[in-house]
């Protein structure tokens, strides 16, 4: 459930932030039968899932990276803090 008030700057998750957007539209949208406004949250709901998607992608692309140097014989090495 959406708190509605996140404060943006301590997300760390595109996934959470998204899925907060697409409950805050679906409560707009539930609490409206205006057709304008279902037609903008159905428009910013499928903005969100565009940016979940690239994320995603952009995941894939790393994971595919990660996968391709250690097959040349490299390994990551992470420093001790």
């Amino acid at each position: 459930m959406s708190t509605y008030n996140t404060d943006l700057d301590n997300i760390n998750n595109i996934c959470s932030l998204v899925k907060e957007i697409i409950e805050l539209t679906t409560d707009v949208r539930s609490r409206t039968g205006n057709e304008k406004i279902t037609n903008c949250t159905d428009l910013i709901t499928s903005k969100a899932l565009t940016i979940r998607n690239k994320a995603q992608a952009m995941e894939n692309r790393l994971k595919q990276y990660k996968t391709t140097i250690e097959s040349l014989g490299f390994k990551r090495e992470r420093k001790k803090r």
